[in-house]
């Protein structure tokens, strides 16, 4: 918690100065993300993938980018995606990603784990809902082989997949 509060105050100080802003939606984002890569990045081993943030501050605008990369094995290839996933590869032979991408950001896909029932399958859409506020100039997430913008819906099937989930948004006062 304490890296991610001090990681966007950077940023928020370089954006907004010393104007109030909420760390809330920022601050959840962040958390949401260090908690996935820690439970779900690996589906042999809790806590055992690690994370990076970048966190730049361009001196020459008011824009700050932040950069959230899990090595793990990318949220599409997750237990609970999968078991999703089957269901309609066993049907049709093939079901690309992409496909079932709007279900994910909906949240309706849950998790088959039997314990924290009430907060799983929440996160995303947490961040999808976040993501939102007028303060993120862009967001992204790149996922196995599927990039989406959260600021305008727009997905894209991507030719090579990334092992791992990558998050990338700006900061810009509006």
């Amino acid at each position: 918690p304490e890296v991610a509060r001090l990681a966007l105050q950077r940023g928020l100080d370089h954006v907004f100065g010393s104007k109030k802003v909420d760390l809330g939606a920022m601050y959840d984002i962040l958390i949401e993300c260090m908690s996935n890569t820690k439970s779900h990045a690996d589906l042999t081993s809790e806590g055992t993938c690690f994370w990076w943030l970048y966190v730049y501050n361009d001196p020459n605008t008011k824009i700050s980018t932040y950069t959230f990369l899990d090595l793990g094995v990318g949220i599409f290839k997750s237990a609970a995606v999968q078991g999703f996933i089957n269901k309609f590869r066993k049907a049709t032979g093939f079901y690309p990603n992409i496909n079932i991408a709007d279900d994910l950001l909906a949240g309706n896909i849950k998790s088959r784990a039997k314990i924290d029932t009430d907060i799983r399958g929440k996160g995303i859409p947490q961040i999808v809902e976040n993501a939102k506020s007028s303060i993120f100039r862009s967001f992204y997430i790149i996922a196995n082989d599927v990039k989406i913008n959260l600021k305008t819906g727009d997905k894209e099937q991507l030719q090579h997949s990334l092992n791992g989930t990558l998050l990338y948004w700006e900061l810009e006062a509006s």
